[in-house]
Order: C-alpha cells, then sequence, then structure tokens
C-alpha cells in the first residue's frame, strides 16, 4: 500500500510540475496591464480553462497525498525501525 501511494505520489508531482509549465503566464507585457482598450484590467485571460482546473485537482491531489504519507511514516517510524534493530542483532553477535 505504500509503495503503490508512493507511485502515485511521483505521478502526480511530475505531472502537476509539467502542466504547470506548460501554462501561459497571465502577465504579458507591462504595457497591456496598464493599457485602458485592454479587454479587461488585469490583461488577457487565458482559454486554458481546462488546464488550469486540472492542475488545481491535482494540486489537491498532491496535497493530500502528501498528508498520508505524511501519517504513514510517522507510523512506519515508531513500530519499525530497522536501525535499532539491526544495532541490536550485531550487538548480541558480538557477546
Amino acid at each position: 500500500m505504500h509503495i503503490f501511494i508512493l507511485i502515485v505520489f511521483l505521478i502526480v508531482s511530475i505531472g502537476l510540475v509539467f502542466l504547470i509549465i506548460i501554462q501561459d503566464s497571465k502577465s504579458y507585457d507591462i504595457h497591456t496591464t496598464y493599457n485602458p482598450f485592454s479587454s479587461s484590467i488585469f490583461g488577457k485571460s487565458t482559454s486554458n480553462n481546462a488546464i488550469t482546473k486540472f492542475t488545481a485537482f491535482l494540486a489537491a491531489l498532491f496535497f493530500i497525498l502528501s498528508l498520508i504519507l505524511g501519517r504513514l511514516n510517522s507510523n512506519v517510524s515508531k513500530n519499525d525501525n530497522k536501525w535499532e534493530s539491526l544495532l541490536r542483532n550485531v550487538s548480541k553477535e558480538e557477546k
């Protein structure tokens, strides 16, 4: 289960980075922002509404998965500390 969530988290992370990179920037030029003849006060609006919604969905999924992984890792580190058990086994073999 833990490995599956890590793989999904990695895919979501890569997809989120890719979608953020391909989005158009909202500030095209400084003169379009202050131009009284522009279509809006904030410049041109983007037509990539589907990409923006999918980016928001992946961001929410990224946040939820990171909370789940944090919770799983806190339980794993308390219950299964492999380094301490390894050191105990080595110290028993030395005696």
